[in-house]
């Protein structure tokens, strides 16, 4: 007898496993790479006051000159980020930090069906290769299919029990355009500031938080555990599937990391110029050989010019990371990952006429559920939006869901221009522009009629911030 056991794509695998360590540590450790190969930080493994772990990023390794922490790839260094150097070998953690990985790098975990054969015919399937299969630990139970019905329960408290601030309303009104009727629809809401006081009123009302993305049980250092929430201060995006049933939340944060570089006249790394940001007051002091010089305000990407009477000494180039997230608690104690889904976004128009977006004419696909809901309520078409470039099956799943004549690719200007390098071969992957192809073949292979959206990207790299800029993408057939 066969039976289905739930198993991590070999997709969400290899995005961890080439996963560039110095992109991983550089997320975690909240430093600023250099141009060259070897970095030295303060090694996260042990206390020291000067840096004695040398990220590698040419080779891809890391070494600790003082506590003896190395290893190569971005798996290794996270098993001991979060258990520790002695669980090096422990194949226990494989998946558990493939997920923290992922959750780090807002990168979805897709989690596949397989079957699983008695013990005689595995015998005799062994020119055949399974899948890679799983036992989720008690400690992070696996979103199966049949929590849905509970995720969804929660996912509407979660409406039910937080609000939108008037801060984010300004901000969904006045940078995003969005009318109140629209954000009412659409069901933002701000991150709870009490996060523990909010999960002590859904667990109320739900059987148990377990199994809940984003919700986990934290320890404090006297007193019992309790539930709490994992986040930080933003606001709530819930993802909708095509039956505008709540399937997860992503949230955008208010004050997102920045990466710093300084930089001299010819590009290099700077050796006498350095910049540190206050998140609290986010005044950016620039600094000379380690002296305090000047400090201006940030709000956004900016490059800042220095100069000594008169003549330019170097450049600081500050760049948000990303802003954007899955409420996900995937490495936390009773925490549960996200798990990958595509939204489906709907203009306010046909909620109010009640109307399906299933059978349309014309359909839109683009990545992230703000940027949809924002091309959705000018275009007046629904959109199938990706969790993320390297997950476009998903939206692909979602689109035909919708099952739609045509489909409009929309996606970022720079898609395909985005590449990266598989550290174990060496070889250059156009991932980005890859995902275009693969979309565009899906739909293709389906009978669908596809389109290209394309557009000028100096006047906007999404097409939220063309229609926005009261412009229009060229619109080029496929097939």
């Amino acid at each position: 007898m066969n039976a289905t056991y739930q198993t991590m794509s070999q997709e969400t695998i290899d995005f961890a496993k080439y996963l560039p360590l110095i992109d991983l540590a550089e997320r975690l450790l909240y430093f600023s790479r250099r141009k060259t190969s070897n970095n030295m930080i303060l090694c996260p493994f042990h206390e020291e006051k000067s840096g004695s772990m040398n990220i590698n990023a040419s080779g891809n390794f890391f070494k600790c000159h003082g506590c003896g922490a190395n290893g190569k790839g971005s798996i290794s260094f996270m098993i001991q980020y979060l258990w520790g150097t002695n669980a090096k070998e422990d194949k226990s953690k494989f998946i558990p930090a493939i997920e923290a990985i992922c959750e780090t790098m807002n990168h979805p975990i897709i989690y596949e069906d397989a079957p699983s054969t008695d013990q005689n015919h595995s015998k005799s399937s062994k020119t055949k290769p399974t899948p890679r299969t799983f036992t989720p630990s008690t400690s992070k139970p696996q979103v199966l299919p049949k929590d849905m019905k509970h995720i969804k329960k929660a996912n509407q408290l979660l409406l039910k029990h937080t609000q939108l601030s008037p801060a984010h309303f300004t901000h969904l009104t006045q940078i995003r355009k969005l009318t109140k009727e629209t954000i009412v629809a659409k069901g933002y809401r701000s991150f709870p500031e009490k996060p523990s006081h909010f999960a002590k009123e859904m667990a109320k009302e739900l059987p148990t938080l377990e199994g809940i993305p984003g919700f986990y049980q934290a320890t404090p250092k006297k007193g019992d555990k309790y539930w709490t929430l994992r986040g930080s201060a933003g606001f709530l995006i819930p993802v909708r599937n095509e039956h505008m049933e709540i399937t997860g939340f992503q949230y955008r944060l208010d004050k997102p990391r920045y990466k710093i570089t300084c930089l001299d006249p010819n590009g290099k790394e700077h050796k006498l110029l350095s910049a540190q940001l206050n998140y609290e007051t986010m005044e950016l002091c620039i600094k000379w050989s380690g002296e305090p010089s000047f400090s201006v305000p940030i709000k956004e990407a900016c490059e800042i010019p220095v100069s000594s009477n008169g003549k330019n000494i170097g450049m600081v180039k500050v760049k948000p990371m990303n802003k954007y997230l899955w409420l996900a608690s995937t490495d936390l104690e009773k925490g549960t990952p996200a798990t990958a889904s595509y939204h489906i976004a709907l203009p306010t128009s046909f909620q109010k006429e009640k109307k399906s977006p299933i059978g349309v004419k014309r359909v839109g696909i683009t990545e992230g559920p703000l940027k949809g809901d924002i091309a959705a309520e000018i275009l007046n078409i629904p959109f199938s939006c990706t969790p993320g470039l390297s997950n476009w099956k998903v939206c692909v799943e979602g689109a035909l869901a919708l099952n739609a004549d045509e489909y409009v690719i929309y996606l970022d200007s720079d898609a395909l221009m985005q590449k990266k390098i598989d550290y174990t071969t060496g070889e250059i992957l156009n991932e980005i522009g890859m995902a275009i192809e693969g979309i565009a073949k899906a739909l293709v292979q389906a009978g669908k009629k596809v389109f290209l959206a394309a557009w000028d990207q100096s006047e906007g790299k999404g097409i939220d911030d063309i229609l926005l800029a009261g412009r229009s993408a060229k619109i080029f057939p496929i097939n």
